[in-house]
């Protein structure tokens, strides 16, 4: 067969408008165009072919990790036929047959939050100076967009920026913010210690890429309540869920000490979930908003977090919005088909009724 380079099948990618490209041992290359898999013509890979071409992308430091049948995450970057160049994210995973890898491309020119979809309301609650802001959603629904167009937001105000990341995705140079990008595991080794070195560093704000561990979310909350404005991101697909998520990971004994700072130094929940367009042209972002008010803050501190939600219901005139407001406004608006809406909800019942009650007036 006739072999393709690692750059070829970018280029296919780019060209083709995809976010993903997937390669896997005797498989036939697939990328995800507006959110549906789609195969590339070209013969099945071989095991020992992909292995070069995953081995010829990966760092120096990277190689002993792939080659001892770790999973692992790095950043690559390509010079395309135009002479730009293009960025991409590219997880290696060991399967039955082989190594695999999935590859996301990263926008050269990080987004806008306008041009994310994201409400206009948003930047009202994570432009300010202290507290904890969380981006939450499933693998894949845009949250790093989601970061990257809040910091691009910032970057306009005399700011020192701090982010940790696993590895750098969206690239920002300095200009009225001062901006540093530290990687795990070329820069520093842990979130944990980038968490806690960033606190001697004069930050202003401190972007985490994720917390999953009790450590790095007792850090990040630390860091919260000495003033600082901290971002990062929790796979939760709603609001509730995602303060479920972060008492969760704390023993018993901690969960009313961890509320209580929560319940203090949260700003708001922003949950998104990308549907595709009606028009199958690419994916719009349905988005959730929380908002924490003095009413949140009671629930939030008492552990009624299954009550959250009609806190959100209540308030939508103040800016908050459930998933199902976004995902009825999106139908409404002829952005999304009602079936694909439907299988994002998390309560379609609901959703049904709030499209019949719009539907009589």
């Amino acid at each position: 067969m006739s072999l393709v380079s690692i750059q070829g099948f970018l280029e296919q990618m780019i060209r083709g408008g995809a976010s993903d490209l997937h390669l896997s041992p005797g498989g036939v290359p697939m990328i995800r165009l507006h959110g549906d898999l789609a195969r590339i013509n070209h013969p099945p890979l071989k095991a020992d072919y992909l292995r070069q071409l995953i081995l010829s992308m990966a760092p120096q430091n990277v190689r002993d990790v792939i080659l001892q049948g770790k999973t692992t995450c790095f950043a690559f970057q390509s010079t395309t036929p135009t002479g730009t160049i293009a960025r991409f994210r590219v997880t290696v995973y060991p399967t039955r047959h082989g190594l695999s890898c999935a590859i996301r491309h990263i926008r050269s020119i990080p987004p806008t939050i306008e041009e994310l979809g994201i409400p206009p309301i948003v930047p009202t609650y994570t432009s300010g100076y202290n507290g904890l802001i969380i981006v939450a959603g499933a693998t894949g629904s845009g949250k790093s967009s989601t970061l990257a167009a809040c910091i691009r937001k910032l970057s306009e105000k005399p700011l020192h920026i701090i982010t940790i990341e696993d590895p750098i995705e969206f690239l920002f140079e300095s200009d009225t913010a001062l901006i540093h990008q530290r990687e795990i595991g070329s820069h520093v080794t842990s979130y944990e210690e980038a968490i806690t070195e960033a606190l001697r560093q004069d930050p202003d704000v401190i972007v985490i890429g994720e917390v999953r561990t009790a450590e790095e979310i007792r850090r990040a909350l630390h860091a919260a309540e000495t003033g600082h404005l901290v971002f990062t991101t929790v796979h939760a697909s709603s609001a509730e869920k995602a303060i479920a998520r972060l008492v969760s990971v704390f023993p018993a004994d901690e969960h009313g000490i961890v509320r209580t700072i929560l319940a203090e130094q949260l700003r708001c929940i922003v949950c998104q979930k990308l549907i595709r367009r009606r028009d199958k042209k690419g994916r719009v972002a349905a988005v959730e908003l929380m908002v924490n008010t003095p009413a949140v803050a009671s629930l939030i501190r008492d552990g009624k977090t299954h009550q959250l939600y009609g806190i959100m219901q209540a308030s939508r005139g103040g800016g908050m919005q459930t998933m199902n407001d976004a995902l009825a406004q999106l139908i409404k608006e002829g952005e999304v088909d009602h079936d694909d809406a439907m299988a994002q909800s998390n309560d379609p019942s609901e959703l049904e009724r709030m499209l019949r009650s719009v539907a009589r007036f």
